[in-house]
């Protein structure tokens, strides 16, 4: 019995992978021509929500920004002269709109934590350590030390998340040689189904 239902899942197995692959490349490319109509913020706000990358994201835009952020800073720059940089010189489309709409709020006066919050891309802790680098002067050396932190973490969480996929890749594999090795097998599987 088991014999038979091995055959015939071997049979319909060609069938079921073409049907897989085809539902895949759908998604991909619906998904992708729904992305090219957004801007790079909600581009950028939708993989944030990602449930396994969202995370990794959200963790590596903090940590570049508050990185060139603090640099720019400790280099003498002002926040509108990093911003201005940003805006006109960055290949990034991501920073150069959060460049663009961090300097309309700030010239509509609001402070930078407030603006800083109100952007999901990047971690919450964002916003208190440029509140507490405002009230200390030493905003450039806090973004810089903070980034540094955000760099591990990012690192630390890669990491684990390799070794959690690790072992899901191996038995992917391994039940592709083992699907293999039933394709090989289907010749004589079929003499015998022929036998019963």
């Amino acid at each position: 019995k088991w014999g038979i239902i091995m055959i015939i899942f071997l049979e319909k197995l060609p069938y079921m992978m073409c049907s897989l692959v085809f539902i895949v490349l759908l998604v991909a490319s619906m998904l992708n021509r729904y992305l090219n109509k957004k801007s790079a913020y909600d581009h950028a706000c939708f993989l944030i929500r990602m449930p396994i990358f969202g995370k990794l994201y959200s963790d590596y835009y903090t940590f570049y920004f508050s990185r060139e952020l603090g640099y720019a800073l400790l280099n003498g720059q002002s926040i509108y002269q990093f911003l201005e940089m940003v805006s006109s010189e960055s290949t990034n489309q991501l920073l150069r709109e959060l460049a663009d709409l961090i300097s309309t709020d700030l010239l509509a006066g609001d402070d930078l934590p407030t603006i800083m919050a109100k952007f999901p891309i990047f971690r919450k802790e964002l916003t208190w350590i440029i509140y507490h680098g405002q009230l200390t002067s030493q905003l450039g050396k806090k973004l810089k030390l903070f980034s540094q932190e955000c760099y591990q973490q990012l690192m630390t969480d890669i990491e684990r998340k390799i070794n959690y996929l690790q072992p899901v890749l191996f038995l992917f594999i391994g039940l592709i040689i083992v699907l293999i090795y039933g394709i090989l097998m289907y010749p004589m599987l079929s003499m015998m189904k022929g036998m019963y």
